[in-house]
């Protein structure tokens, strides 16, 4: 016979759930031609400073001209869009940033690539190809210095960590032999370079990581006095890779001490392509690497594929063995190279931002606003989805970066070609512009509904799941998931009736239940027997 009761040992925390967040504040930046927002720091004051990358001349909210193909701009705004100051920093050539810190003493330092020869207001020397080109700034927008690093071939600059108000590590991806400002011979086609640098961008040391073919560094944190690298490998055994590879590319992490030692080292994947962004670092001691999968379940992808390419969610011990994995995604293409991950200390949950083409498919239940749209996504520390909230308009929506607010709010930054449309309620300014949100996890939900307020019965019982929505009135959507991410039931409830789900043809397993409206939220963990 079979049987479904509530599993209530694994309930998410504290018996109550987070609730899906809506729009609480947007706007939009930009001049007459294309301006992406990439990286932001939120101000004690509530003000913010936004990396942005720019074609841009004087028009719209550029105050100044730009000096090549594209340039850093750098500014300070308001909530209510006005800008304080603003920066445009470049050369002749490209100059895109990548992303930015605020550092001990106030100001901010921006990294990204440069082909600039020395031009515009770009006085480091050009090294071949692209270089590495990080800037630096006061609390006000005054430029206090620039570097370059780089060999003959192409170097890129990818992400920054500050250790203490005089020791930074530039987290970055290097094609280069001995050869410019780089010391340290290259392992493969391209490496894993992690430069360290003082306050004043002078090289104290580098160290080199790969394998023979391609590693690409994404991400860069500290854990324990240690130094966590992620990215993306192609490489078998060879060098310092230890792991054969599972496919095409890998997740590839490492840890290392300050001295550049490697303490530990592990690649995850499938058999086809894999590329991760971030890693999370999670209250249990777990770290959360996120990215984008196209594998199918293979080599240590247990995860199912849901498109061309979804979120994929590793969960992993400090020793970095894998504990699970999740994959979120529509039949068409979810990126989350680009932007990253985070646990929310206020919401319990890991939070999770990239780009989404698909419409309702897979295990994601909302259709696109356009081309595509920024798809965010919070789950358990289990892996379940919690909500999920898509931005957009009817062109296309490209997501950078996404990160908690001091009063727990959610900022999603990134670019949009979007006019009024969908859920974007500001109009473009040029061809391509930096919008930035607020979501509010407050608004959109009045009831958060308890585990004893959403009756299930009978238990056990061996055909149908009944249960009654304690909120009368009410639009409900509601899904039956299974671990892999699978939905196997879903359902609107329209007036807030009893609802019923036959579950006789389930295999056994544990499941999710979901019950979402403008109201409340419902989540919690069932098994089947």
């Amino acid at each position: 016979m079979r049987f479904l009761f509530l599993f209530i040992s694994i309930l998410i925390s504290n018996n109550f759930y987070s609730q899906t967040p809506s729009i609480s504040y947007q706007n939009v930046t930009g001049g007459l031609s294309a301006d992406r927002g990439v990286s932001m720091v939120e101000l004690p004051n509530g003000n913010y400073v936004i990396c942005a990358s720019s074609w841009s001349d004087i028009s719209g909210d550029k105050t100044e001209n730009g000096f090549g193909k594209m340039d850093y701009w750098i500014y300070e705004t308001q909530p209510n869009g006005t800008l304080i100051w603003q920066i445009t920093l470049g050369g002749s050539g490209y100059d895109i940033p990548i992303s930015m810190i605020q550092t001990s003493d106030g100001g901010f330092m921006a990294i990204g690539n440069s082909e600039s020869p020395i031009s515009g207001n770009k006085t480091s020397v050009h090294y071949g190809d692209y270089d590495i080109w990080v800037v630096k700034i006061s609390s006000s927008g005054i430029l206090e210095w620039q570097k370059s690093y780089g060999g003959q071939d192409g170097d890129f600059g990818m992400n920054l960590l500050e250790l203490s108000p005089n020791k930074i590590i530039l987290a970055t991806t290097s094609s280069s032999g001995v050869n410019g400002n780089k010391s340290v011979a290259s392992k493969g086609m391209n490496d894993f370079w992690a430069i360290y640098v003082d306050a004043q961008g002078a090289i104290e040391k580098q160290f080199v990581y790969g394998g023979s073919s391609d590693e690409y560094v994404r991400g860069i944190s500290m854990f324990n006095e240690s130094i966590i690298f992620t990215g993306r490998s192609s490489s078998g055994i060879s060098g310092d890779k230890l792991e054969d590879s599972y496919g095409s590319g890998d997740y590839w992490v490492i840890i290392t001490d300050t001295n550049g030692t490697i303490l530990r080292s592990n690649s995850y994947g499938g058999n086809d392509s894999e590329s991760s962004s971030v890693i999370s670092i999670n209250p249990n001691g777990t770290f959360s690497l996120f990215g984008s999968s196209s594998s199918p379940v293979s080599g240590s992808k247990t995860a199912t594929n849901f498109g061309l390419d979804d979120y994929w969610v590793v969960n992993i011990d400090s020793n970095l063995n894998l504990l699970w994995d999740v994959s979120f995604g529509g039949a068409n293409q979810e990126d989350g190279v680009k932007s990253g991950i985070f646990f929310s200390t206020l919401n319990n949950m890991n939070i999770i931002l990239g780009d989404s083409k698909s419409n309702a498919s897979g295990n994601k239940t909302l259709d696109s606003f356009g081309e595509e749209d920024f798809w965010a996504v919070g789950m358990d520390t289990n892996g379940v989805k919690m909500f999920e909230f898509a931005a957009g308009g009817t062109s296309k929506e490209q997501n950078s970066r996404v990160l908690e607010s001091s009063k727990g709010t959610l900022f999603l930054l990134g670019s949009s070609f979007s006019d009024i449309s969908g859920n974007k309620t500001e109009p473009s300014k040029g061809s391509t512009d930096v919008w930035l949100l607020e979501l509010d996890f407050n608004l959109s939900i009045n009831t958060i509904v308890k585990d004893n307020q959403l009756e299930v019965y009978p238990v056990p019982t061996s055909l149908v799941l009944n249960f009654s929505i304690p909120v009368k009135g009410v639009n409900s959507i509601i899904t039956l998931t299974s671990m892999d991410g699978k939905v196997v039931h879903s359902s609107t409830n329209l007036f807030g009736e009893d609802e019923s789900i036959g579950i006789s043809i389930l295999p056994k397993g544990i499941y999710v239940l979901s019950v979402i409206s403008t109201e409340f939220q419902y989540t919690r963990k069932i098994i089947v027997n």
